[in-house]
């Protein structure tokens, strides 16, 4: 057998099944309707998945908040209404995988630059050494925040009075530096609202509302589950708490006796 043959047959994928005879269930299964999806790539995803492609896409929330740019004009494009599975298409991750970074509350740390006598933000990074190169090699404009270039070796700037690194505008006062937390769930709540408007808005103008009304009571499709359940507070009550001395007096006194 040739090298070539060997190659081919050991990248050949090997599907292995179980032994259960599946005619009769074939014949009782659903068929397809034209509400059925057509073809959405899932032998890909899950190789993907497979691989250990599938999970932290993101190293942290400035990436996703970086990936998300766009989302809207995407809808509108592919005439697509905000939902958590459009949102999945966009960043191309599965549902699962979006909502988990919808609960993610592990806090990052990010470095910010903002103005110390209007607070207007200038520039921020999670990453510190980034961060600081970023403010020694960029200058401004001393009267105002207009970056004049980005370049830490260029002599001009350094001679040039009229211009100020951000890093000496923060050593002079004029910026200052802040710390603050961030967590993809900050990152994904305004795509929350965005969707629960999109889902209140449509139920607003439906005829019968009941299919918004479910996927409201779904957490506005935030959920691999879907259910419709009714859930009941039961509380324990003691009704000697609410009576006076006299009541609970009255009361004893028609217990039997216990001999």
């Amino acid at each position: 057998m040739s090298n070539k043959s060997k190659e081919k047959e050991s990248n050949e994928i090997v599907r292995r099944i179980g032994t259960m005879n599946t005619e009769k269930y074939l014949q009782e299964a659903p068929v397809r309707t034209s509400m059925t999806p057509n073809k959405i790539g899932t032998d890909y995803q899950v190789m993907q998945i497979a691989k250990g492609m599938g999970r932290h896409i993101f190293n942290n929330p400035m990436e996703l908040a970086n990936s998300l740019q766009g989302f809207e004009d995407f809808c509108i494009e592919k005439n697509l209404s905000p939902s958590f599975i459009a949102l999945s298409i966009y960043l191309n991750i599965s549902k699962s995988t979006l909502l988990k970074y919808f609960k993610d509350e592990t806090e990052y740390l990010v470095y910010v630059v903002v103005d110390n006598l209007t607070n207007n933000y200038i520039y921020s990074n999670i990453d510190k050494v980034e961060f600081d190169k970023y403010i020694s090699s960029t200058y401004e404009s001393i009267n105002n925040n207009t970056i004049i270039e980005n370049n830490s070796n260029n002599s001009n700037s350094n001679n040039n009075k009229n211009v100020l690194s951000i890093k000496e505008k923060i050593d002079k006062g004029i910026y200052k530096v802040i710390q603050r937390t961030i967590t993809f769930a900050d990152v994904l709540a305004p795509m929350r609202s965005l969707i629960e408007l999109t889902v209140t808005n449509k139920g607003f103008t439906m005829k019968n509302p009941a299919f918004a009304i479910f996927i409201a009571k779904n957490r506005f499709g935030e959920t691999t589950q879907y259910s419709d359940r009714q859930e009941i507070a039961v509380q324990a009550t003691n009704p000697i708490d609410d009576m006076d001395d006299d009541q609970i007096l009255k009361v004893a006194e028609s217990l039997p006796d216990d001999e």
